[in-house]
């Protein structure tokens, strides 16, 4: 046996002794279980999740669970591959599995139905979260399950209760759920149809954050029926002016109703000022270059977006812009989907712009990387 036989065998055993202590600390000491003996079936599961191959990974662990088998841990495995791939109700259904398993402590269940109703607010089913909170013994003891309920009731609408909830989280609780009091206005003002109120409920919740992107684009609507250009122009240029545009949804959103509306003049002078100050929003590049593409001038519209790119402040969004109006196929593959976005609370990257982040359940807290 030569020398590189040697070292790789021993890379190869120092490398499995680094799974089998990384598989000992997440699963072994988790909150849910404790001493339980994982069988090198099982090692071979986790190792294909460890390694990003989901699907043979599941394919392993369902096969030892036919084979009565069934472990806590495989169960948590087997719940957080479908979570990963976004299959979040059937997350749900394997988290539940384990509530019916035997010698599972009362904590370690409690534990269990925090996850659930996660996966099925992931999943967009808060009835079903409510359920599970409600139902299950002593689910409310647990403070972070009370947030969760207050989730939950927003997204039924039930705004008293919701807040109500919230209230019992805070009293228990040093963690803010960022965001959730000025949600629950917005979201009251974008379901009814009395104007007072909406005023009313978008006024409270720019006193709680004057730069909650969801309540300055609502504010903004309602400016829409006063017919007055001016207001209307202030308003939403002051969205691109406070960095609160955070995809091409909403940049295409206010040049819509800057043609509608007749402040496109306004709009131009605005980029063109912010472009020559400098500015490090992606999104003036961005606008500047739909200006060009819609006088047919495309070398114009790469040249405003290849100057910003070059920068060392520059987003990767305008990079991916650049390359959808080059329609350049080969560079599109090479660059691959990306994360532009990174929850400010959490550090969650995502690929698409969301309003809540699905790891910590805070509200405008996700900005461009």
């Amino acid at each position: 046996m030569n020398i590189i036989t040697i070292e790789l065998l021993i890379s190869g055993i120092v490398g499995l002794l680094l799974l089998l202590t990384f598989i000992y600390f997440l699963w072994i000491k988790s909150p849910y279980k404790k001493g339980a003996d994982l069988k090198p079936t099982s090692i071979l599961a986790f190792a294909k999740y460890f390694d990003n191959d989901y699907k043979n990974a599941l394919e392993v662990a369902k096969k030892i669970v036919i084979d009565n088998h069934a472990s806590v841990e495989l169960y948590l495995l087997i719940a957080n591959i479908y979570r990963t791939v976004g299959e979040n109700v059937k997350a749900a259904q394997n988290h539940e599995l384990i509530l019916h398993m035997k010698d599972l402590d009362n904590p370690s269940k409690l534990a269990i139905t925090n996850e659930i109703a996660k996966d099925y607010l992931n999943a967009n089913m808060p009835n079903k979260a409510i359920t599970i909170l409600s139902n299950y013994p002593d689910a409310l003891s647990v403070t972070d399950n009370i947030k969760l309920m207050a989730i939950a009731q927003l997204k039924m609408k039930n705004y008293k209760k919701a807040m109500s909830y919230y209230d019992s989280y805070l009293k228990r609780s040093e963690n803010e759920l960022i965001g959730f009091a000025e949600k629950v206005l917005i979201d009251q003002a974008l379901h009814t149809t009395d104007e007072s109120k909406i005023s009313k409920f978008i006024k409270e919740a720019l006193a709680n954050n004057p730069k909650s992107r969801a309540a300055r684009f609502v504010k903004a609507s309602i400016t829409l029926k006063s017919k007055d250009e001016k207001k209307i122009s202030q308003e939403y240029i002051s969205i691109l002016e406070d960095n609160l545009v955070r995809d091409i949804a909403d940049l295409k959103n206010i040049e819509e109703i800057a043609i509608q509306i007749g402040f496109e003049d306004k709009l131009k002078l605005f980029v063109d000022k912010a472009i020559l100050e400098n500015s490090n929003n992606p999104f003036v590049y961005i606008c500047k270059a739909n200006m060009y593409l819609k006088q047919n001038k495309e070398d114009k519209a790469l040249e405003i977006l290849s100057e910003y790119i070059e920068r060392d402040d520059a987003k990767y969004i305008a990079l991916n812009y650049y390359v959808s109006i080059k329609n350049d196929k080969v560079l599109e593959k090479i660059l691959g989907k990306k994360n532009y976005y990174v929850c400010s609370i959490c550090n969650t990257e995502y690929e698409i712009y969301h309003d809540d982040c699905k790891v910590c359940l805070s509200n405008n807290t996700i900005n461009l990387i």
